[in-house]
């Protein structure tokens, strides 16, 4: 595979790691997430530089095929893995468009809310969309997630899921879980890009932990991760300075009405995440 990946171009990529992911499931191989995570990982390093952002793109479309799932199985949690190993790997992935694949999983997310708002997926993909703060592309790249999960979560303010509006916002639970996961999303994708290293390889050359947002949703999202599914077989990353533009106030304004919501857990998730935007993005005057 390292040969054929290496001397392979876009197309020729994209069909290849599309025949894997049939090959895993033909053998029922969903089950073993460690060793999926393992070849996610392998691929990027074995594919050409400008082709690698084709192995993250290929997984999420894969998970979002299964969207409509009623309960989630191997499948979903192991790709849910392999995108999050795809987008925290020491290696940078070129011509990764950022912005459609934060549009994908905050759609799939809102779809698998509509299903079941307590869907065990939830967490697995909120931290997904965290982890596309990992790697800084371009200036504006945060600025331009946040506007897109930003504009999600004023709709769904305004009009609920499905359109339902916010009569009764209080009692409905996947307005109010759409909310709180959404919140989440701004939490880890604000914690994720404003650490100033992105890779602190430890002794025995693994990613070391850092401590999450508390918080019920970005805790469970926290707990996810300590599944060694984006640990690094690598000791030769190098720390790599985050260079950013700020969210912007009158972008984040938007989102203010939360501190009101009907909801007390909507109000409190979003007053923890608030406060990690004031410290980490609003420059204080002397």
């Amino acid at each position: 595979m390292a040969c054929l990946l290496s001397q392979s171009n876009g197309t020729q990529v994209s069909l290849s790691v599309q025949a894997l992911l049939d090959s895993v499931g033909m053998y029922d191989g969903w089950g073993d997430g460690e060793r999926c995570c393992w070849l996610c990982r392998k691929m990027i390093e074995w594919i050409q530089y400008q082709y690698r952002y084709i192995v993250p793109m290929r997984l999420v479309d894969r998970l979002v095929e299964a969207q409509e799932d009623l309960i989630p199985s191997d499948l979903h949690t192991t790709l849910a893995a392999m995108i999050k190993t795809s987008f925290t790997a020491p290696v940078p992935l070129a011509n990764l468009s950022t912005s459609d694949i934060c549009a994908s999983l905050t759609s799939l997310l809102l779809r698998r809310i509509t299903i079941n708002p307590d869907d065990e997926l939830l967490p697995q993909i909120v931290a997904c969309v965290g982890t596309l703060g990992t790697h800084i592309y371009y200036a504006d790249q945060i600025h331009d997630l946040a506007c897109e999960i930003i504009s999600r979560l004023s709709t769904i303010e305004c009009n609920g899921i499905g359109g339902s509006g916010r009569a009764y916002g209080a009692h409905d639970r996947k307005r109010e879980m759409a909310l709180r996961c959404l919140t989440a999303c701004l939490g880890q994708l604000l914690e994720q890009s404003s650490r100033s290293l992105h890779h602190i390889p430890t002794a025995n050359g693994h990613r070391a932990k850092d401590s999450q947002a508390s918080g019920s949703i970005t805790t469970t999202v926290s707990e996810t991760e300590t599944d060694g599914s984006v640990a690094t077989e690598t000791a030769h990353a190098i720390p790599m300075k985050v260079q950013r533009s700020k969210i912007s106030p009158d972008v984040w304004q938007e989102t203010l009405s939360l501190l009101c919501d009907e909801n007390f857990s909507v109000r409190s998730d979003y007053a923890r995440v608030l406060i990690s935007y004031i410290k980490t993005e609003i420059q204080y005057e002397p």
